[in-house]
């Protein structure tokens, strides 16, 4: 979080030299246009505040941005709300069943399978993989997008140039949220981008930290602190 406060702002030099030729040419606009209309006694009066305004405005849009970031960056992070255990999970976020069951131990994992709409059921027996394909996910608890309004975007704007990615696990038997992973995501200005867009557009991002009253930095992913595999209590 003390990272996000501090690096709010996206502003580079190269940033800073396109506001100044931007800047430049409002002025040299606004020159031409007042000897245009020199014989227009108050023409500075009409011509100074929009041109003073639009000067302002790269300014006044990354400090929008920014502050917006920070006090978003404030209610993101790993919130765990009850922890459960289970032999397995349903995974929709990505066909990561293997690597689950082998890192952590789980008994069974779901995740999509290559065939559309349907569900891979992973388990090992007597020392092999077994996939059984299905049309709905067993496990009781999954882990999931809270936004996905398309199946390529799992993501919702919150603002100008500021995006929501949040993560979650749920109990699809109460429909119980047991936990949350709340990530922030703010795109450069107009005039960094740019320039920023031929070399690193991806912004910068917050995660802030896990929240227990030790305030641990986050680590691993959301199912990691919310679903313990059922075996570790046995």
């Amino acid at each position: 979080m003390e990272a996000a406060r501090l690096s709010a702002f996206q502003i580079t030099p190269f940033g800073i030299v396109i506001i100044g030729i931007y800047s430049f040419g409002i002025w040299l606009i606004a020159i031409v246009l007042g000897r245009a209309f020199s014989t227009f006694r108050k023409r500075w009066w009409t011509l100074g505040p929009p041109m003073l305004a639009m000067m302002a405005l790269p300014w006044a849009e990354e400090a929008w941005i920014a502050s917006r970031f920070q006090e978003a960056c404030e209610g993101a992070g790993v919130k765990v709300y009850r922890q459960v255990e289970a032999a397995g999970f349903y995974d929709s976020t990505m066909r990561s069943g293997y690597s689950i069951i082998m890192e952590n131990e789980f008994a069974f994992m779901e995740h999509p399978s290559n065939k559309k709409g349907k569900v891979d059921h992973i388990e090992i027996e007597y020392g092999e993989w077994v996939t059984k394909t299905m049309d709905q996910p067993s496990a009781r608890y999954h882990f999931k997008h809270s936004y996905q309004p398309t199946p390529f975007q799992n993501w919702v704007s919150i603002g100008w140039r500021i995006d929501k990615i949040q993560y979650e696990v749920i109990d699809t038997e109460t429909d119980e949220v047991l936990g949350v992973d709340v990530r922030i995501k703010r795109y450069p200005s107009f005039a960094e981008s740019l320039w920023l867009r031929f070399f690193d557009p991806r912004g910068l991002g917050c995660s802030g930290p896990l929240d227990t009253s030790k305030k641990h930095s986050r680590t691993g992913i959301l199912y990691d602190h919310v679903i313990i595999p059922k075996k570790v209590f046995d």
